[in-house]
């Protein structure tokens, strides 16, 4: 899992690696998860897949929602576009997540809780 990085540029816009990488991300946490139970690793990589799995819905589902937040560049869209402290309907530059290109057609998630 990354946990050490830095945002990427891509046609003039801010993504989270980690997210644009979910897929391999969750392959990676579910080997770390074939480690010994109840170790504080893979106790930490079912708490990341939970996260994963989030974002890949919502890939499934044709939806943005917030992936992260408060993380040091600020708010993170499930297509991996970093908002910063600006709400997701507000920021251009999301990714369809089947082709990954920069793309107007958006819908939102309402957050939950």
């Amino acid at each position: 899992m990354l946990i050490n990085y830095e945002p990427v540029r891509y046609k003039d816009h801010t993504y989270d690696v980690r997210v644009v990488n979910a897929p391999l991300e969750m392959l990676m946490l579910r080997r770390a998860m074939t480690g010994p139970r109840g170790s504080s690793d893979t106790m930490l990589a079912a708490m990341f897949l939970l996260d994963y799995e989030f974002i890949l819905d919502a890939w499934a589902r044709g939806v943005h929602a917030v992936a992260f937040e408060d993380e040091p560049h600020g708010r993170v869209c499930t297509c991996g576009l970093v908002t910063g402290a600006r709400p997701l309907h507000a920021v251009g530059g999301h990714l369809d997540t089947m082709t990954f290109e920069v793309t107007d057609d958006v819908v939102f998630a309402l957050p939950t809780g």
